[in-house]
């Protein structure tokens, strides 16, 4: 999608009135056949590293690497992660992966979500991130946010 710089899927024909279907990412919509581009004609502008990413350089030595960039693991890093219905045992190795895919990606800030039920997953998920040197600080939700059921994560 040349407008949004964005790669995308074509799925189906243009419509009676010029409009194609695709999917970029998750999102499934209908853009005008002449606002699509091939991708070798797309726009590719360096993006700067964050703090974030170049800290993690540092800790994971990626930074001897040529022009210094870190690997792309993972493009597409939600805002959120849901966790209910997970063991402490199943949920800390993936708040540990989603808060790399996270950095990887860019983000500041992220959201974990646990619930509310007796609070042993909350409880295990705060003393972990205490330990986790790419938390910045850490707070639960407020009023709109998941109150007391949701972590809101902020990355180094």
């Amino acid at each position: 999608i040349a407008e949004l710089n964005q790669l995308a899927t074509v799925l189906a024909l243009p419509d009676k009135n010029g409009d194609v279907l695709v999917r970029a990412g998750i999102i499934k919509t209908k853009v005008p056949l002449k606002g699509l581009k091939q991708p070798d004609k797309l726009i590719k502008e360096p993006q700067p590293k964050t703090k974030a990413q170049q800290r993690y350089s540092r800790l994971t030595g990626d930074a001897n690497r040529p022009n210094g960039r870190v690997e792309r693991v993972q493009r597409s890093a939600k805002m959120e992660l849901n966790l209910l219905g997970l063991t402490v045992d199943e949920a800390l190795p993936e708040v540990d992966a989603y808060i790399d895919r996270a950095i990887l990606n860019g983000q500041t800030v992220v959201y974990l979500i646990h619930g509310n039920g007796t609070g042993a997953l909350r409880t295990a998920i705060h003393k972990h991130l205490r330990g986790n040197r790419m938390v910045k600080s850490f707070r639960l939700g407020r009023y709109g946010e998941g109150e007391s059921g949701v972590t809101v994560v902020e990355l180094k």
